[in-house]
């Protein structure tokens, strides 16, 4: 890959990115995981232009994103929608009480730590209620969490807690209905052993009855390194903070980026690549692993 600066035009703010080593996998605590090896390629090195998004886009051509019934694919029921000061995106249950989305949901270039918000999370049964659970929880790290510096994709990512544990100490049954997903530390070469990569989140202008979804996103390679993973399904704004998901030849499925942003007209999403910042988001994982109850 190129040691060059790619300079992308962000049509909206609310989108994600994520990564991992090859090698065999090991689990360096529960719902986090790292595959062992290096990726050979160099950092990639964003530089965003950013244009503010003040409501919803308009239509996208061959948009192909499908509304996901969550009740019948409970694999993706742990995505939801986190409520912040900004508006709405999208964010992950990696364990009882933590949730991880994009840094630049709750703001850009600036201190988020102790920032309150609500996920939302669940497909609901109930007439007229979009999700089963609304939870109040409070921002506990990120990346670049004094601000001291621009923020950068390799950084834009944020740990919440819940105030109330997903645990079947407190209700029988829970973890089934709101299953949680890894989150993993995957390379660009790890990424191409997925049996497909795919997009699921809560763009702004669609639906929340539904969580949208797309497979089958293909990689750039040529685009892709140690900070980014560039696909081919679009993204808009509302889709940050959600995950980009391999599904392993196993079936199970992992987060392995952190949506952040669109590139070409939303034809194609970038979702930030753990690698570059994964020491500081696996020691602010296992900070609060154990405390959820």
């Amino acid at each position: 890959m190129k040691n060059t600066a790619l300079v992308i035009t962000i049509l909206a703010t609310l989108i994600g990115t994520a990564s991992v080593s090859f090698g065999d996998t090991k689990t360096c605590a529960q719902n986090l995981t790292v595959k062992s090896g290096l990726s050979k390629l160099p950092a990639l090195k964003s530089y965003y232009v950013v244009s503010e998004f003040k409501g919803p886009v308009g239509h996208l051509d061959n948009d192909q994103r499908q509304p996901l019934d969550r009740i019948k694919n409970p694999e993706y029921n742990g995505i939801g929608a986190i409520d912040t000061k900004l508006g709405r995106g999208s964010a992950w249950l990696g364990n009882e009480c933590l949730v991880w989305t994009a840094k630049h949901v709750l703001g850009r270039n600036q201190k988020v730590l102790g920032q309150k918000v609500t996920f939302n999370v669940g497909q609901s049964q109930t007439p007229g209620k979009d999700f089963e659970y609304s939870i109040e929880g409070e921002v506990v790290a990120s990346g670049n969490p004094d601000a001291n510096r621009a923020d950068n994709g390799a950084e834009d990512w944020a740990l919440i807690k819940l105030k109330k544990s997903f645990n079947d100490k407190l209700e029988k049954g829970i973890s089934q209905r709101i299953p949680k997903i890894t989150t993993a530390q995957y390379s660009v070469e790890d990424a191409q052993t997925c049996k497909t990569l795919e997009v699921a989140g809560y763009p702004g202008e669609k639906s929340v009855k539904n969580l949208w979804w797309q497979g089958n996103c293909s990689l750039d390679t040529s685009m892709s390194g140690l900070t980014a993973f560039n696909v081919s399904c679009p993204v808009t704004p509302g889709n940050s903070g959600g995950p980009l998901l391999c599904r392993e030849a196993d079936g199970s499925l992992r987060a392995i980026g952190v949506m952040n942003q669109q590139v070409a007209s939303a034809t194609r999403g970038l979702a930030v690549n753990f690698t570059a910042d994964w020491a500081n988001a696996k020691a602010a994982y296992q900070k609060y692993k154990d405390t959820c109850n």
